[in-house]
């Protein structure tokens, strides 16, 4: 007989998954922040340094503008992921579509994440857009999934 824990492997490690989705462009904006400054700046008063970094007019602010504005997003759109895990364990539903729908869901995130910090050409920027309306999609089929498990 399997565990839960077998079943649903995409409770134990979408979380963890979706933080790194949320912090990755965090790590981007660190990294080209000091990519031709002085680390020390950063750790004395970062929020300054940053401030100052984004104002510059080099590819590395614009860079770290969008990473930070990502990152933003990534807080935003998790609250949409945990309740869709939430509300779709709770209600039980299937361990297969449960663990597809997190990986779908997980994987837009990160094609968002590439897609928002690094293309910048406005002809394909609606593959950005793309992709979070891909995540929000998948994120409400696991809610609607929830819903049915709990209907029938």
């Amino acid at each position: 007989m399997t565990q839960w824990s077998e079943k649903y492997v995409m409770l134990g490690a979408g979380m963890p998954a979706f933080w790194f989705t949320i912090m990755h462009p965090h790590f981007v904006k660190v990294y080209h922040g000091v990519k031709g400054g002085k680390p020390r700046d950063l750790l004395a008063e970062p929020r300054k340094f940053f401030e100052e970094k984004s104002n510059e007019d080099t590819p590395e602010a614009a860079i770290m503008r969008r990473a930070a504005a990502a990152h933003q997003n990534g807080w935003e759109a998790f609250v949409l992921y945990l309740s869709a895990v939430v509300a779709a364990y709770g209600a039980k539903v299937d361990p297969e579509s449960f663990n597809n729908h997190c990986a779908l869901a997980l994987a837009f995130r990160v094609a968002f994440n590439l897609l928002y910090i690094y293309v910048t050409d406005g002809r394909t920027a609606r593959l950005r857009s793309l992709s979070f309306f891909g995540h929000v999609f998948t994120c409400f089929s696991l809610h609607y999934k929830a819903y049915r498990s709990l209907v029938a």
